[in-house]
């Protein structure tokens, strides 16, 4: 066997590890994608909350009444906390990778795995979303992301087909550099947004310029709700 087939075994054994070791961390052993978290063994299944860049929340698609939201909210976990732990998971075994198989590749690896379940995410999200997951209702959960004062966010402006704002303050940049992870940071967090809308709702798209994790002063954030070709038709 060459020494570059050893290398790729030796990465595919990694990337198991880290897609176990992420189920783990997430409490959850049935191979859901991270963040795709249950509060308890016996609970049916909770639609999993990705963030813009950042990620997860829980929130029950039966919950009928404001009052059942509001107590399940309080007992949640934020985002910028889940971040932390599967942050601490992923360094060990991202620097095995490193080892095995290299930076680079070890590092694209990594930035597939956390894009397919970002996708992934995105799509037991919508499913669980009051009606169609439009653009309307992916501001709704804006909260989110910024529990735990996680975000510092200034919104430009906001409606059915436009949602820009920027990101002042960003606690998941400055977790991972604490953390020794800012190489990655933007693999971790960053690379989930626009997958995650991928799999919300393909129709909204983001564009994005710069980022804090990157080393800008600001992120950014520039949602559109593109029309379908239909409407575009008649109109």
């Amino acid at each position: 066997m060459s020494a570059s087939e050893v290398g790729a075994r030796r990465g595919e054994g990694v990337l198991g590890r880290l897609g176990a070791a992420l189920g783990e961390a997430s409490g959850d052993d049935t191979g859901a994608p991270p963040g795709y978290l249950r509060t308890q063994k016996s609970a049916p299944p909770m639609a999993a909350e990705l963030s813009f860049g950042s990620e997860v929340a829980m929130k029950d698609p039966g919950a009928p009444t404001k009052e059942q939201s509001a107590s399940s909210a309080a007992g949640e976990i934020g985002i910028l906390a889940r971040r932390r732990i599967e942050a601490g998971v992923i360094a060990p075994i991202y620097e095995e990778m490193c080892k095995a198989i290299g930076k680079e590749r070890a590092q694209e690896i990594l930035r597939r795995a956390i894009r397919r379940a970002a996708i992934q995410s995105g799509k037991q999200f919508a499913a669980s979303a009051p009606g169609e997951p439009d653009l309307l209702s992916f501001q709704d959960i804006q909260h989110l992301w910024t529990k735990d004062d996680a975000l510092a966010i200034e919104v430009i402006e906001q409606g059915p087909g436009k949602f820009d704002f920027n990101v002042r303050r960003c606690r998941y940049a400055e977790t991972y550099r604490e953390m020794g992870l800012g190489e990655i940071g933007r693999l971790l967090s960053c690379n989930r947004d626009g997958a995650f809308c991928e799999g919300y709702n393909p129709r909204i798209k983001l564009r994005r310029t710069q980022t804090i994790m990157e080393g800008a002063s600001y992120c950014d954030f520039r949602y559109r709700f593109e029309r379908e070709e239909k409407e575009e038709e008649r109109g």
